[in-house]
């Protein structure tokens, strides 16, 4: 048991290891980001419909079609209908959310290894004592 528990801990410090390996190079290329046109037609989209629909209202609903009718990265794309950081705030308002954008994908990739280590050495007992294979 014990060596196992060894174990665990070289997997899960070796894993973190190849995150913080990846993570240094994705967190400083977010902070060069250039937006490209898409994005200001993200922007663009959510003034135009704020103008009729208000300031709340226009940048959801130009989410919701970019949702129903474009791509699939809703969660960046949702924050930056909402947030607008080229209008607000410029080149470096875009970089901030770039970073931050990359930092939450970064969190999230260190929870699924955890849970997927979680999983791996889990007893028996948590599970039924059913075996997977």
């Amino acid at each position: 048991m014990k060596k196992q528990k060894i174990m665990m801990w070289v997997i899960t410090g070796m894993l973190m290891g190849v995150v913080l390996f990846l993570a240094v190079p994705l967190l400083i290329g977010a902070g060069y980001t250039y937006p490209s046109a898409d994005d200001f037609i993200i922007e663009n989209g959510s003034l135009d419909l704020s103008k009729y629909v208000g300031p709340v209202k226009g940048p959801l609903y130009a989410a919701l079609n970019y949702y129903k009718n474009w791509q699939g990265a809703y969660t960046a794309n949702l924050l930056l209908f909402t947030i607008m950081p080229f209008t607000r705030s410029g080149l470096n308002g875009f970089r901030i959310l770039m970073v931050l954008l990359s930092l939450s994908f970064l969190f999230s990739l260190y929870f699924l290894v955890d849970s997927v280590i979680d999983f791996s050495y889990m007893p028996e007992e948590r599970w039924g004592g059913a075996h997977l294979a």
